[in-house]
């Protein structure tokens, strides 16, 4: 797949009922399997985007929904909420800033970001 091959996405992720997925696209629903021990998120991307500019992340994640901005929505690890709050308390103005900069607005219709402790 190359950057220049763009199409409209269906993603779909299984996972231990426990864990939280983060990926691009709109959360259109998450099912709890019978025995309650797995949830499977499905995303749909509208807009024709390239493979490589898909991303997703599977952990036992927190949400903080940005208070100023309703599109933005940030996920930490367990115990780090304060620390996310403070670390993106002028995320809303350093994004209109980008936005400015480049003369055009975000394409999509949320932003998701995922603040790890450590990758592996």
């Amino acid at each position: 797949d190359s950057v220049f091959e763009l199409c409209t996405w269906d993603l779909q992720f299984t996972v231990d009922e426990s864990m939280v997925v983060v990926s691009s696209g709109d959360l259109i629903d998450t099912v709890l399997s019978e025995n309650e021990k797995m949830k499977t998120y499905y995303f749909k991307m509208t807009i024709p985007t390239s493979a490589p500019r898909i991303g997703w992340a599977i952990g036992p994640f927190e949400i903080f929904p940005n208070p100023a901005f309703s599109e933005i929505t940030h996920f930490c690890l367990p115990g780090l909420v304060g620390l996310l709050r403070e670390t993106v308390r002028f995320f809303k103005e350093a994004f209109g800033h980008i936005e400015d900069l480049l003369s055009t607005k975000f394409p999509y219709s949320s932003y998701k970001q995922v603040f790890i402790d450590q990758s592996y």
